[in-house]
């Protein structure tokens, strides 16, 4: 596998008076994610990815080792991870990146609930045949270290 760079991660910048566990203040905790739905989009072309259920099923089933509540429901989730994956080929094979976006609703200056981005991680890769091994290592990866960034409450 070869990887232009790690996970970048942007961290929320919105913040809660209240004190986290072991960290600065932060809205950002399991319970207050839960319930969370899971969406994928799929901007990969050229057979670049080519079992997306596979990797949303690995997505639903690392999380459930976490903390965070799922929901099946998107209407009745509080928020909801998006892996979406922009990929194309080349003679060298796929190349694009993976984004783990998690959005969140929130009452922006009085002017009504707008759906925002909270928390983002994205990785950058060329050189694979498809993407799909790949992107189960990045899930192994990237779910379990967001669930130990996030404090249980």
């Amino acid at each position: 596998m070869k990887r232009i760079f790690g996970a970048a991660t942007a961290l929320c910048l919105l913040t809660s008076p209240l004190p986290a566990q072991d960290g600065p203040p932060t809205v950002l905790t399991e319970q207050n994610l839960s319930p969370m739905a899971t969406m994928l989009v799929d901007f990969a072309q050229d057979g670049c990815w080519t079992d997306p259920p596979a990797a949303e099923a690995h997505l639903r089933q690392t999380l459930r080792g976490t903390k965070i509540e799922l929901s099946n429901d998107p209407e009745a989730a509080r928020t909801t991870l998006v892996l979406q994956v922009n990929a194309k080929r080349t003679p060298e094979g796929c190349y694009g990146a993976v984004h783990f976006s998690i959005f969140g609703s929130i009452d922006w200056q009085g002017a009504g609930i707008e759906r925002v981005v909270l928390e983002s991680v994205s990785d950058i890769f060329y050189g694979q045949d498809t993407i799909d091994a790949y992107l189960l290592e990045e899930i192994e990866r990237s779910i379990p270290a967001l669930a130990e960034f996030l404090p249980d409450s």
